[in-house]
């Protein structure tokens, strides 16, 4: 499978829908979930690829983002509008103030202001704010002005908070971080407001000044101690992550559940943090060198029967990181191509989807241009770090694959490609070596060594048993001769008959489990480094047939032939990961 540089964007997505409405942009049917919404997103990035079409990837991306963190938290799916207040009552889209604020955070009259909202039975009346808009541009009214006044308004709405969260911004200086605080005295009167919490979410993911996170994470937690403080604050960790040392996320983290601990006190909900610490743990594994992963990792596995089933899966994952993590030094330490991989695996877990992507195809065009590094990289023995890294390897490149490549969807026929398998097989068993010459002569004097071994202990067995008889017996029958002799061969040819039967038995499995089992194993080992398994990696290349598919029908055509080479053939390529890894580069050919 090539990849697909072709794309055809024309009438492919209707971009009236971003960002009110990403479900009906992804066209995803009532009780989607997370795979649905990422065979989607694949499809529509095979059409707008970032490097031909930037700002229609960055809209088809932030929807994603923001539909993926709603299912893995649980939040309801939104429907059509649900997180976009009507033209009357507030903006479609989060503000962009292009103003930095500090981490300093005074005392303002916002701050004193207690406002009521979403518990009262009183109807509330929504500022319009296109009106507001439009007073303030033709100078009717001041922005301060109108500011004051809706401070004073007792019962306010989400378009009231977020108008106040613009002004005050504008009017203020910007250490009173007027525009996050609205927005979250909005949140405490309205918890279940999707735009606020989206404003709040945004804010935090692109705008606030990376050094002031800390600090800014620490404040939230006092004001939303609750198990929705992870959800609301994932684009801000997940910043901290990618650009700080990981022991400031691990302390600013320490400080903020000490706050939502204490908020919280009696509140049984955990499926936030559950969601939190799985998304963390993709970087933690990789970066954290204390006991903050080990931490997280036993208060999911304790919590692991309240876990949502749409979780689970991201914890399997997550083991299979750390098993492959357990063998890391050992995998990476055997080549220098082995240590390329092992980055971008890194990189997979740690960085952005446009720095992954392009690091897997360069890497997975470099294992295609050259099988005899791979070869040499993986050598034909099965090994724990080697089933370590294959799982992980094989589903990274399938996820990038799926992006870049259109999924494989024609139809294998099995049984013209079993008979060019079994071609193969026999082309290889009598390809011309020494090795093979060597091991075909041994075939054939094991039968004679076999027999001839078996005559000598036979002949010694009539010796012992003749000369016993002769050294025992005839004493006592006072010199006679010809009576010890005769009862001497009748006990030496049943001695020797009873000797060579057992060995007839038992020396050829002794001889096939310890000096000829090494023998074949050591020369089947040299046969298929050199002769076998470069025609394997031609033949797949030449077949780009998945790898899998190849292997079981080595396995098929090697069990219909009688034991030969061709057996050790299909055992070598069972477990041959160099094959396999291979295999996987031809879905990155240009």
């Amino acid at each position: 499978m090539k990849l697909n540089n072709d794309s055809n964007p024309d009438s492919a997505a209707d971009w009236s829908l971003l960002p009110h409405d990403p479900g009906r942009f992804f066209d995803l049917s009532t009780g989607f979930d997370r795979k649905d919404l990422k065979r989607s997103y694949n499809r529509l990035l095979r059409l707008y690829k970032p490097e031909k079409h930037p700002a229609e990837f960055q809209q088809i991306r932030a929807a994603y983002e923001d539909l993926e963190r709603r299912l893995r938290y649980g939040e309801a799916r939104p429907a059509s509008g649900e997180a976009n207040w009507s033209s009357a009552d507030g903006p479609a889209t989060a503000p962009h103030s292009g103003r930095e604020h500090s981490a300093d955070s005074a005392k303002t009259d916002s701050d004193r202001d207690e406002s009521s909202g979403g518990g009262d039975a009183v109807a509330v009346e929504a500022i319009d704010l296109e009106a507001l808009a439009g007073r303030l541009e033709s100078g009717a009214e001041s922005l301060s002005a109108a500011y004051n006044a809706l401070v004073k308004k007792q019962h306010k709405t989400p378009p009231d908070f977020y108008a106040l969260a613009l002004m005050g911004d504008a009017t203020r200086p910007p250490e009173e971080l007027l525009l996050l605080r609205w927005l979250l005295k909005g949140l405490q009167s309205w918890p279940g407001d999707s735009a606020l919490s989206q404003l709040v979410y945004g804010y935090l993911r692109t705008q606030a000044p990376i050094e002031t996170l800390p600090a800014l994470l620490v404040m939230i937690s006092r004001t939303i101690a609750n198990d929705g403080f992870y959800r609301l604050t994932e684009g801000a960790w997940e910043r901290l992550l990618r650009q700080r040392p990981f022991e400031v996320f691990a302390k600013t983290l320490e400080r903020c559940e000490a706050n939502v601990a204490e908020g919280a006190a009696g509140d049984p909900a955990i499926g936030g943090r559950v969601a939190f610490y799985l998304f963390a743990l993709r970087y933690a594994l990789w970066k954290d060198t204390r006991d903050w992963k080990e931490r997280a990792l036993e208060f999911v596995e304790e919590h692991f029967d309240q876990m949502p089933e749409h979780l689970v899966n991201d914890l399997d994952g997550l083991m299979i990181v750390r098993e492959y993590l357990a063998h890391r030094a050992e995998f990476v330490a055997a080549h220098p191509l082995r240590a390329r991989l092992d980055a971008v695996l890194e990189a997979a877990y740690t960085r952005d989807q446009l720095e992954i992507d392009r690091m897997m195809v360069d890497c997975q065009r470099e294992v295609l241009a050259s099988p005899e590094a791979v070869a040499e990289a993986f050598p034909a023995t099965d090994s724990p770090a080697c089933r370590a890294f294959f799982p992980l390897w094989a589903w990274l490149s399938d996820d990038t694959a799926s992006r870049l490549a259109p999924p494989v969807e024609e139809a294998q026929d099995l049984k013209l490609w079993k008979g060019r398998v079994i071609r193969l097989l026999t082309e290889s068993k009598a390809a011309p070596s020494w090795q093979s010459t060597l091991w075909t002569l041994a075939h054939a004097f094991r039968g004679a060594f076999t027999i001839a071994v078996i005559v000598f202990v036979g002949i010694v067995a009539f010796s012992l048993g003749f000369l016993g008889i002769m050294a025992f017996v005839m004493p006592e029958r006072g010199g006679d001769i010809d009576g010890t002799v005769g009862l001497g061969m009748i006990v030496g040819f049943a001695v020797m008959a009873a000797a060579c039967l057992a060995f007839w038995r038992w020396f050829p499995h002794l001889l096939k489990d310890t000096v000829w089992g090494a023998f074949c194993q050591r020369m089947a080992d040299r046969c298929y480094r050199r002769i076998w398994r470069p025609r394997a990696f031609d033949f797949m290349r030449r077949s780009v047939l998945d790898f899998f598919t190849f292997r079981e029908l080595v396995a098929q055509a090697a069990a219909e032939a009688p034991p030969d080479e061709r057996t050790w053939i299909s055992h070598f390529i069972q477990q041959d990961f160099g094959l396999a890894v291979y295999s996987i580069a031809q879905r990155f050919q240009e």
